[in-house]
C-alpha cells in the first residue's frame, strides 16, 4: 500500500510543496544576513535604511520592519525595509533610555565615559568612538545642553536628536540633506507611538 502511496503524483507535487513551504518559513524566521563590499557609513546606513547605526535586536526578535542584518568585520546591524522603520527603532531606543534606564540628558552625571546618558550610551568611548565630538555636535545641532534634562517622550525632542544624530553617524555636514524625507521621520515617530 505505502508503495501505491509514493507513486500518486499528486502526493509527490504537495510533498515538494510542504518542502518549499518549511524552507521559506525557516528562511523567514531567521535573519537575512547580507554580505557585500559596502563599506560601513554614508553608503551602508542609506543603503539598509539605517542612519542610526541600529544593531540587530537578538534572535528570534526583530525590530518591526527589520528585513535583515548587515555583517560586517566588527559589528552587525539591522537593515530596515525603509526609512520610516529605521528611525523608528531609533525612536524606541531613545524613549527605552529615558523609560527603564532614567536617562535623561545628552551626558550624564558620571560624565562621557559613563553610559548614563543618551550620547553616551549610544556611541560609548569603549566602542572606538569618540563620545566628547560626538555629544558635542548634537549638543551644537540641536541646541540642547550636554546636561540639559530632555524629554525622550516628546517627538519633537527626539524627531531633533535624531536629525542630529543622523549627521554624526553618516559623516554628514552641518546643512547638507539627510537621505530620508520629513514625512519618513513623522511616519517613524507615529510607528514608534510618539
Amino acid at each position: 500500500m505505502f508503495q501505491n502511496l509514493i507513486r500518486q503524483p499528486w502526493l509527490i507535487g504537495l510533498a515538494w510543496f510542504l518542502a518549499a513551504a518549511i524552507c521559506l518559513m525557516l528562511a523567514q524566521s531567521i535573519a537575512h544576513v547580507i554580505k557585500g563590499q559596502v563599506t560601513h557609513g554614508i553608503d551602508l546606513g542609506i543603503r539598509i535604511h539605517n542612519p542610526l547605526d541600529i544593531r540587530p535586536v537578538p534572535m528570534p526578535g526583530r525590530w518591526d520592519g527589520q528585513i535583515g542584518i548587515y555583517e560586517t568585520d566588527d559589528a552587525a546591524f539591522a537593515a530596515f525595509e525603509d526609512y520610516a522603520h529605521g528611525l523608528r527603532a531609533g525612536a524606541v531606543l531613545l524613549r527605552n533610555y529615558g523609560r527603564p534606564h532614567q536617562i535623561t540628558s545628552l551626558v550624564g552625571p558620571g560624565g562621557i565615559e559613563a553610559q548614563d546618558g543618551v550620547i553616551t550610551r549610544w556611541s560609548p568611548e569603549f566602542d572606538h568612538n569618540n563620545t566628547q565630538a560626538y555629544a558635542d555636535r548634537v549638543a551644537r545641532l540641536t541646541g540642547f545642553g550636554s546636561h540639559q534634562t530632555l524629554n525622550l517622550e516628546d517627538g519633537a525632542t527626539v524627531a531633533a536628536l535624531i536629525r542630529a544624530m543622523t549627521r554624526v553617524e553618516l559623516g554628514l555636514s552641518d546643512t547638507g540633506a539627510l537621505p530620508y524625507t520629513e514625512d519618513d521621520l513623522q511616519r517613524a515617530l507615529t510607528l514608534a507611538d510618539f
